[in-house]
């Protein structure tokens, strides 16, 4: 700060320049922060917007076209869209080298095969509202998430092809996959919205209402999945390859497009909220910190038994980061979909989706810091095992994919 010798000796003037100095290094360091946690930022301020004033989500929540709420389904597809749009097909070949396809296979089977065989536990719980147990299952069976979980690879100095790959084919494979699952274990005796113990309790529906308003017709969810999920995603794929300013300014905005899809993100996190407000305030607190506790502990079984299948099959550290993170990792958007499509109703709707609001949430505060430990220990084997002709170019590959993703947690 300077100060001319007309300001010095008057204290208003003084406080008026400190005050000029200090306000863009506030503004940086806060847009900084937020630029690093838009996703966390966003949830937390949608939830609490929700609780406290539901009125307006309710509103923008209602219309809906053949069963499917609009706005949410827009956001959602918008998500996949910029999915789209920033996938690059060259990133995608690093995934197939010799080197990494051990890494692929195995995070594949883990998303989309093992991970989701706990949801078969999860749906014994005798946690009331029976909603939220539901809401559980359906965080187990759903895909890896779609940007976080690419800017955390990049984070933690892993394979970002691989990380691409696995994030675009297991959901593209869920599509398929999701429907069969939540069939398998929701429509058949044993499950919560089957069960005859279950019971009316803080305004959750009883057994037989939940039964009769949350329905798993596999084909009719595949069909809505493949329009908001794989379309979009097509669709931006295809711009991208066919128009080179589309590509150009893709590449400049990396950041933007990655606020924009927590944004939706967050956006359908305050409308399911918004509706489900009333039930979710008269639930149990002790059922709501069982929700978060459960989700804790769910990402970290995750996170060992990927941890300890990388540490037998002896992958490289750069594919082991991308393999445990991206395979211990749950898309909320999908969960949404997913949640719009088993039930019309907006309060069923609001209480299912409390699980991956939760889910999404903790996931990213345990892993942004393994990120970092991740970043140590895959440095310090690139000391001692690469040439600093190939040391060099990994780290710039890595700090290419951070400029590229916004380095921030999408969703």
């Amino acid at each position: 700060m300077e100060l001319d010798k007309d300001t010095i000796g008057q204290p208003a003037a003084v406080a008026a320049a400190i005050e000029r100095d200090a306000a863009p290094t506030l503004w940086h360091a806060f847009r900084s922060f937020y630029l690093r946690n838009h996703l966390l930022v966003g949830f937390c301020a949608s939830s609490v917007v929700a609780l406290a004033w539901p009125l307006p989500g309710r509103v923008l929540y209602a219309p809906a076209v053949a069963g499917v709420h609009v706005l949410p389904f827009v956001a959602v597809a918008l998500v996949f869209f910029i999915s789209g749009l920033t996938l690059k097909t060259d990133e995608l070949r690093t995934a197939f080298t010799r080197r990494a396809a051990a890494g692929t296979l195995f995070g594949l089977v883990s998303i989309l095969g093992i991970t989701p065989l706990l949801g078969f536990g999860l749906r014994l719980l005798p946690l009331q509202p029976v909603e939220l147990v539901v809401g559980l299952v359906v965080v187990a069976v759903v895909p890896t998430s779609l940007g976080v979980g690419i800017a955390l690879a990049a984070m933690g100095k892993g394979n970002v092809g691989l990380a691409i790959f696995l994030t675009v084919a297991s959901n593209i494979l869920g599509i398929a996959l999701v429907p069969l699952w939540l069939s398998g274990m929701l429509n058949t005796p044993g499950s919560p919205i089957h069960s005859s113990s279950s019971s009316s309790t803080n305004g959750s529906a009883a057994a037989g209402q939940l039964q009769s308003s949350i329905h798993i017709n596999v084909a009719d969810m595949f069909v809505k999945l493949l329009l908001s999920n794989l379309a979009p995603t097509l669709l931006g794929k295809l711009l991208r390859e066919r128009s080179a300013a589309v590509r150009s300014w893709v590449g400049r905005s990396g950041t933007l497009l990655a606020v924009l899809s927590s944004s939706c993100l967050s956006l359908i996190s305050w409308l399911s909220l918004s509706s489900a407000r009333d039930p979710v305030v008269r639930t149990e607190f002790g059922a709501m910190l069982l929700v978060l506790a459960i989700s804790g502990l769910q990402h970290a079984a995750y996170l060992a038994f990927n941890a300890g299948c990388v540490w037998l099959l002896r992958l490289q550290p750069p594919e082991a980061v991308s393999t445990v993170l991206l395979a211990s990792m749950k898309a909320p958007p999908v969960a949404f979909t997913v949640i719009t499509y088993m039930t019309p109703d907006p309060v069923l709707q609001g209480l299912l989706a409390v699980p991956s609001i939760a889910g999404g949430l903790l996931s990213v505060f345990i892993d942004q810091p393994l990120a970092n430990y991740y970043a140590a220990q895959v440095t310090q084997w690139q000391e001692d095992h690469l040439p600093p002709a190939d040391m060099t170019a990994e780290v710039s590959s890595s700090s290419d994919a951070d400029s590229k993703s916004g380095r921030g947690t999408s969703v």
